[in-house]
This record gives structure tokens, C-alpha cells and sequence, in this order.
């Protein structure tokens, strides 16, 4: 029986320990990590963050210092994330997308998602285009290595890292790895996510997307009456 006690004690510590891991983002909660200084200052692990600024050093191996102009803060970048051909210094302006990671034995670093190159002059990406809100408009103008940002729902899964997302406008096959799931949060068919990637265009299949960052929406909304309808 003491061991039987003990046992559902480490299974509930687990399970405690697990939801306490997971962190909602989303409307209602107030993110101010818009710039390098605000998030040195109250760094929140896994706060989704996007900053303007410059890439100062290479430190080592994917591990780069970045400047925003506000403060200096340690960025990791695996070589995938740099867009074909991308080129640049330290004088040259870049958008990252990432997460904050907060290591209790490290300062603050951001584990970067995506970068862009920014033209100065106009403050508009460089090469990249963001494109259109909805799955149908990407369908209709696929551009590949495009930015996209999605509103919606993953309502099947496909095979392995593959799922189907759709918006409400079109459905769209989408890849997404274990690691950029919220940790902690279950998704179903019928929860709202944000998600935002790189569109990935293939002249022998149908374009799909690439997607770095999964955010849980609190609202939740019926699923369109084509989308997958299990609970």
C-alpha cells in the first residue's frame, strides 16, 4: 500500500510540475519584452518576442550577441533559421522572431525562430515577403521562403510532423515539429493557435508551411463545417 502511495505521488508531482511548465500567451496577457532592455529586466521564459536591431558578434558556434540600441543580449541561431544566400554584418539591420530562454544559471538569451534582413531606408524586410493573413490568399500566390502568420485551427494529423491547419477561408498542410508546441498545453481540433512559419513552395506538390511558433489562442471558436470534426 506504501507503495502504491508513493507511486501516484511522483505521478501527481509529474503532472503538476508539467501544467506548471506551460505558459499561456495570448489576449489578456500583458508581454512587455518589446525591446532587449525590457526583457533583461523581467526576462519570462518561452515570451515570444520580436526585435529590430543588429547582430554584433558571433560568439560561437550559433550563439551570436544582438543590440537593439536599448541593451546586448546573447541570441541563439541555428544555421537552418538563415534564410538562402542571406549575408550580413554588423552594421546591417535584422528582425528576429524567437522565445525568450531563462536559465536560472545564465543570463537571459533568445533562442531565435527566424531572421529577416531590413532595408533602412523604407523599414520593410529585404527579400522576404510577409505574406497574405489568410490560407487562401497564400494558395492563390504562393511565394516560397514567404513569412506567414495564421489564425486558426490544426484540425487533423497527417503523419508524423505533418498536420492540416485550417483558417476558415482554405485548409493547408503545415509541418511542425514537437519542440515548437507550448509545452504543457494540449491542443485539439477545435483550439485556436496562431502560427507562423515559412511557406514552403514545391513545383511537384502543393505548397505548405514550414511553422516555428505555435501560440495557444484563450478563445476557442467552432471548427468550419469542412474541417476535421473530432473531439
Amino acid at each position: 500500500m506504501n507503495r502504491l502511495y508513493f507511486l501516484s505521488a511522483v505521478v501527481f508531482f509529474l503532472f503538476i510540475a508539467g501544467e506548471a511548465g506551460a505558459q499561456f500567451v495570448g489576449p489578456g496577457v500583458q508581454i512587455n519584452a518589446n525591446s532587449v532592455k525590457a526583457i533583461l529586466q523581467n526576462p519570462v521564459d518561452d515570451t515570444p518576442v520580436t526585435l529590430r536591431g543588429r547582430i554584433t558578434k558571433r560568439l560561437s558556434h550559433e550563439k551570436y550577441m544582438f543590440n537593439d540600441g536599448t541593451g546586448e543580449i546573447r541570441v541563439d541561431i541555428d544555421a537552418d533559421h538563415f534564410m538562402p544566400g542571406m549575408v550580413f554584418t554588423p552594421e546591417t539591420l535584422v528582425e528576429i522572431f524567437g522565445e525568450v530562454d531563462k536559465d536560472p544559471l545564465w543570463p537571459a538569451e533568445i533562442d531565435v525562430k527566424m531572421i529577416q534582413i531590413v532595408a533602412e531606408t523604407a523599414r520593410t524586410p529585404v527579400a522576404v515577403t510577409v505574406q497574405g493573413t489568410t490560407v487562401k490568399s497564400i494558395l492563390d500566390h504562393p511565394v516560397d521562403d514567404a513569412m506567414v502568420n495564421l489564425s486558426g485551427n490544426i484540425v487533423k494529423h497527417i503523419g508524423k510532423d505533418k498536420y492540416l491547419f485550417d483558417d476558415g477561408t482554405a485548409q493547408i498542410r503545415v509541418e511542425i515539429d514537437d519542440k515548437y508546441f507550448p509545452a504543457g498545453v494540449v491542443i485539439k481540433p477545435q483550439t485556436v493557435v496562431n502560427i507562423s512559419g515559412k511557406l514552403d513552395r514545391d513545383f511537384h506538390r502543393l505548397p505548405e508551411i514550414d511553422v516555428k511558433s505555435v501560440v495557444k489562442v484563450v478563445t476557442e471558436k467552432p471548427l468550419p463545417k469542412r474541417g476535421f470534426s473530432e473531439n
